[in-house]
């Protein structure tokens, strides 16, 4: 299987899986290069959990 970046299929997946994070209630964010952050504030400013992972498109 070829994924190619930006492509209609990883954007497809790319949504499922910012949804998760969100109904996990991390905020969601895309950088430029199509990566996809999930973030949970701590208690103070500087206390946060950052995820991230590889995500992989099955047709």
């Amino acid at each position: 299987m070829t994924r190619l970046p930006f492509a209609e299929e990883e954007r497809a997946v790319k949504n499922v899986v910012a949804s998760y994070m969100e109904e996990a209630g991390l905020s969601v964010r895309e950088d430029p290069a199509g990566n996809l952050f999930g973030r949970r504030q701590g208690r103070d400013a500087y206390a946060a959990v950052l995820v991230g992972s590889i995500v992989f498109d099955r047709a």
